[in-house]
């Protein structure tokens, strides 16, 4: 067999309405996150790119070391978005820590939500993160995700529940919200070998 030609590009199918999943790491075994202030800063950055560029943030989960994020985007501005929001914390990051250099590894990886159930699967993936990288015994006590939002009633967030729990069940928002806390639940019993 000859040698396998492998090409890497940074081109992403950018849809208006459409769903990603995006992550992004930190360099190395770097942080992206060293203290409380640093997610909350990071926070601010999202809500102030959600508002600039009309972005849905329908769930997110901030690790020390990546971040994952569920975005619906109104335009076709996916890309000026993420270096906008990328860009903005790394620059106060830098400055903070009186450090040079990158605060996040590359290009953003982005996977389009093609259908309700990558969507509901990519929502759950999220909000368990921090529990399946042991980082809490709890995943609805992780203070850096969106879980929350979607476990209590509340509307005191510029988290966007409404699409995902409106896939789960369009008409009664009180039961999606028990239908989800109860798949979250189901997520926490299943642990996959490693292979």
């Amino acid at each position: 067999m000859g040698r396998r030609r492998i090409l890497m590009t940074t081109r992403k199918i950018i849809a208006e309405e459409a769903v990603y999943h995006i992550t992004q790491r930190a360099p190395g075994r770097e942080l992206v996150f060293v203290e409380d202030n640093d997610y909350r800063s990071f926070l601010y950055s999202l809500e102030k790119t959600s508002r600039k560029y009309s972005l849905d943030i329908l769930c997110f989960a901030l690790l020390p070391n990546h971040l994952h994020l569920l975005i619906k985007i109104n335009d076709e501005n996916l890309n000026k978005a993420m270096k906008y929001l990328f860009q903005s914390y790394a620059q106060r990051f830098n400055k903070k820590y009186k450090r040079k250099g990158h605060v996040f590894c590359g290009v953003y990886r982005a996977s389009l939500c093609c259908d309700d159930a990558y969507l509901i699967a990519a929502s759950l993936y999220i909000h368990l993160n921090a529990y399946k990288a042991n980082l809490v015994k709890d995943p609805f006590g992780y203070k850096w995700s969106s879980l929350p939002f979607y476990t209590n009633d509340t509307n005191s967030s510029f988290v966007n529940t409404d699409y995902v729990l409106g896939v789960i069940n369009e008409g009664n928002k009180l039961k999606a919200m028990r239908a989800y806390k109860e798949m979250i639940e189901g997520g926490m019993k299943c642990r996959l070998n490693n292979i």
